[in-house]
This record gives structure tokens, sequence and C-alpha cells, in this order.
């Protein structure tokens, strides 16, 4: 069996003969870093404790401490939409990657334009990139998937409901 507490002293609490079949494994997980900490962590990404040139470090702390400033709205957008520090990574990483000498400074366009890639919806990706006949299969399946309450199909049902499909857009 699997527990979960948030307690921290719940191998105290337990009786000896749970405690032996118990196999001591245990995973500590941290809620998610507040705004701050966000910032924080953004800073630590940025400005690497071996790197040490000044005026690169003052620019960032600039950049992520002014409160006026646009890209602490777009941090703070990446931070509303997943508080996760692999996409927080991810996205300076991108950022810092494609400054070049004519423009060393961070900059809104660089944010602008990773958020674009950040918030797109994959799945509407993907069904753009669909022939028409994979969507009608696409179709056939999500119909075949209400009608059977999610229980499972094969192709043939797929095809049979395809056909049903095709009847009724030829007849409007």
């Amino acid at each position: 069996g699997v527990g979960l507490t948030c307690r921290q002293d719940v191998m105290e609490l337990m009786e000896k003969r749970v405690k032996s079949r118990f196999s001591h494994r245990q995973y500590f997980l941290f809620g998610p870093p507040t705004f701050e900490e966000y910032i924080s962590i953004a800073h630590g990404i940025l400005c690497p404790k071996n790197v040490t040139q000044a005026s690169w470090s003052s620019h960032v702390k600039t950049v992520l401490n002014s409160s006026d400033n646009k890209i602490r709205v777009y941090l703070e957008r990446v931070y509303n939409f997943s508080r996760s520090i692999q996409l927080l990574k991810n996205c300076l990483t991108w950022v810092a990657v494609n400054l070049d000498s004519s423009s060393p400074k961070i900059n809104v366009g660089l944010f602008e334009e990773k958020l674009i890639d950040v918030f797109k919806d994959s799945k509407a990706v993907l069904i753009r990139s669909l022939s028409k006949l994979e969507c009608c299969l696409l179709i056939a399946m999500a119909r075949l998937s209400t009608k059977h309450a999610n229980q499972p199909f094969n192709l043939e049902m797929v095809l049979f409901e395809y056909k049903e499909v095709s009847l009724i857009f030829d007849n409007i």
C-alpha cells in the first residue's frame, strides 16, 4: 500500500506491527515556490555562482526586480500557468541563448516570442496538421468514445462509425 501524509513524524505514530511491514521508503514533496522565490530562482538561473560578471548580474537584478517591468509581468504569467521550475529554466535558457552581440541585454521581445510557444495549445497545433481523412477518423473515434462510455474499440468499429458519419455529411 501507499500512504500520503503531511506529517513529518509519521514513523513514530505507526504501530510496531505496521512499522515492521513498512518498506521505509519516503518521498518528501515540497509545495510550489512563492512568486518572490520564483524570481530568486530565475536570478540564480541567469546568474550562476561561477560566473561573476557584475554588469550582467546587476542587469538581471534590475530586470527581475523592477515592478513596472513587462518581463516581470511575463514571468508572473509563466508562474501562474505552471509553477514548474523546469519550465522556468527552459524559458530563461532559451532567452539567454538567443541573446547576441547586437542586443546583449534581456528584452521584452525575446520573452514574448518564447511565451507564444509556452502558451500554445499543443493539441490544437497537432489537429491543424491532420489531413481531412485523419480528422474524420478522429471524429469517428470521439463519437464511439461517447456512445460506448469510454469502452475500448477497434479499427473496424471506427471504420463503421466513419461510414455512418460520412453518410450524414453526404446528405447535408
